[in-house]
């Protein structure tokens, strides 16, 4: 009959962040790696209702379904472990049309129903070639992501874990191609964009089907311009945001909820700041904050929310700049790896951060409820 769907039960707790009074809860508690998707990709469903995250039970990665109100998880896939291979499913996306959820193992691209568990095989990723994080695109038709040729005999890389490597592939400016394929399986794949240079952070509008963003990656300070937006329909690609001084480092670009404006975040001359703009490099909007924050992500740019050393931090818009960080909560995390960074993310109502943490030992998602007044909470020193 298939897979139908390990039901683990609940495994929520709530405490009271010690600092800010804020109510937060622990998702899981099982004693494994446990994280929501990569921050630029929503994993809600369901009405906002259940949330897809991953986790690493019985010694290898699943994704499972976690009902926010109850807490009953539910795994979704049933994967199994890979002899002499690691992988995991921090870079797995939803079709936020079908219900399903798309994730890639051992050199294939799968979906899998939400609703049945249904697993079907959407690619195969061609041999000495690297696999990049996909992203549906708002109508549910295609799938995209980068694909970079391997240089693992070549190189030492371990990217997942220490960030191995990261220098010397950049430097190596290997065959990066931007891929499209049908959803239902239809068409063959379609190369967009061939480039040597290191092409990353595919990211697809919410709410237009053929416009997407995606990086140069590398170190921040020696790529020439690190955002780049494209049209699917034209095929035209145009670099955003151009670095205005050599020092200038800007990047962890992402879509407001409205789909037209991106948010990145950077720092010069000593100076940390948040900025937007349109699809298209207008209407550039920055404000310089202070402190210092390793991810951003916002709906829109009234409010934002980063990851600092040790806290959850809010910055609000005053109407020209952003005020003083306020602290959410202490996430506590080690970000040691990358299913254990903090990757905070504002939920789609605005009413809660969710964030991870391994301040327990293990990486957990959290949610930490926003107060109706953020003033209300204590600057961050």
């Amino acid at each position: 009959m298939g897979y139908r769907g390990k039901n683990w039960g609940a495994e929520l707790s709530t405490f009271t962040d010690a600092t800010t009074g804020v109510e937060i809860t622990r998702l899981t508690s099982y004693k494994a790696h446990h994280h929501h998707l990569y921050f630029t990709n929503p994993g809600w469903y369901d009405s906002n209702k259940k949330i897809v995250i991953s986790g690493e039970r019985e010694n290898v990665a699943n994704l499972f379904s976690l009902c926010l109100q109850s807490g009953e998880t539910i795994q979704i896939t049933d994967l199994q472990p890979i002899p002499g291979k690691d992988f995991n499913l921090l870079n797995t996306c939803l079709n936020p049309v079908s219900d399903e959820v798309c994730y890639w193992y051992n050199g294939s691209l799968w979906a899998t129903s939400l609703k049945t568990y249904e697993q079907r095989r959407l690619w195969t990723l061609p041999p000495k070639q690297n696999l990049g994080m996909p992203n549906v695109t708002c109508d549910g038709k295609y799938i995209l992501f980068c694909m970079t040729e391997d240089a693992t005999d070549r190189l030492n890389l371990n990217l997942d874990y220490g960030y191995v490597g990261f220098d010397e592939y950049f430097a190596l400016q290997p065959l990066s191609q931007i891929v499209r394929i049908p959803t239902d399986g239809s068409g063959d794949a379609d190369i967009l964009l061939a480039q040597n240079v290191w092409l990353s952070h595919l990211n697809t509008s919410p709410t237009i089907p053929n416009h997407l963003t995606f990086c140069h990656e590398g170190p921040w300070h020696k790529i020439e311009n690190r955002i780049w937006s494209m049209d699917t329909n034209t095929g035209k690609f145009q670099p955003l945001r151009q670095r205005r001084s050599a020092e200038e480092i800007i990047g962890h670009e992402y879509w407001f909820a409205c789909g037209t404006r991106i948010g990145y975040h950077g720092h010069l001359d000593g100076k940390n700041f948040l900025g937007s703009m349109k699809f298209d490099g207008t209407d550039i909007v920055e404000g310089e904050f202070p402190h210092d924050t390793v991810h951003v992500h916002s709906n829109s740019r009234d409010l934002a929310v980063g990851d600092g050393k040790h806290d959850v931090l809010l910055w609000k818009w005053n109407g020209t700049g952003y005020d003083s960080p306020r602290i959410l909560c202490r996430h506590g995390g080690s970000m040691h790896i990358q299913a254990t960074h903090v990757h905070p993310r504002i939920s789609p109502c605005n009413s809660y951060a969710i964030y991870v943490s391994d301040a327990s030992g293990y990486g957990a998602p959290h949610i930490a409820k926003l107060p109706a007044d953020v003033t209300s909470l204590p600057f961050a020193q």
